[in-house]
């Protein structure tokens, strides 16, 4: 795990935010660089394959990180802090997706702002977002079984 901390910092997707003394040992409380994981329209269309993937997996690394921080709490209570990952698949038109969208975003942004407070504490909302796959346009309803396939 640190080896792929050091690497986001060197990459300057993540910055050190605070150091917590804790038992003898100094700890370090990351947080994604401000506009480190912004990478200009432009550059991501121009990326391959591989290095989205590449940099995917450091978006995955910097998650792998911020829990597994969490969970080296001495207490911790996944109900009680909020704690939740799930991976619901919604069936969507491009219409209702946008809507979907739009209302995260008005939602999240009514909460950017938010200056810290005695009652507040950091939450991190990860989205990440997979469309299914697109069926390529030389296969159709027409085409025979795939070898194999039991099923037409």
């Amino acid at each position: 795990m640190y080896r792929h901390l050091n690497k986001l910092l060197k990459a300057q997707l993540v910055e050190v935010v605070e150091h917590k003394q804790i038992r003898g040992a100094m700890l370090k409380v990351y947080s994604l660089a401000e506009n480190g994981a912004d990478i200009p329209a432009q550059e991501l269309a121009a990326m391959t394959p591989d290095e989205h993937m590449k940099l995917f997996m450091k978006f995955i690394a910097s998650l792998l990180g911020d829990y597994g921080k969490y969970l080296q709490q001495d207490q911790f209570d996944l109900r009680q802090d909020g704690v939740s990952f799930r991976q619901p698949d919604l069936l969507l038109s491009d219409e209702e997706y946008m809507e979907l969208v739009q209302g995260l975003r008005t939602q999240l942004m009514k909460h950017v702002g938010n200056k810290p407070a005695p009652d507040r504490r950091r939450r991190t909302i990860t989205t990440i977002i997979i469309p299914e796959t697109k069926p390529h346009a030389s296969i159709s309803a027409e085409s025979p079984p795939i070898k194999g396939d039991e099923s037409k």
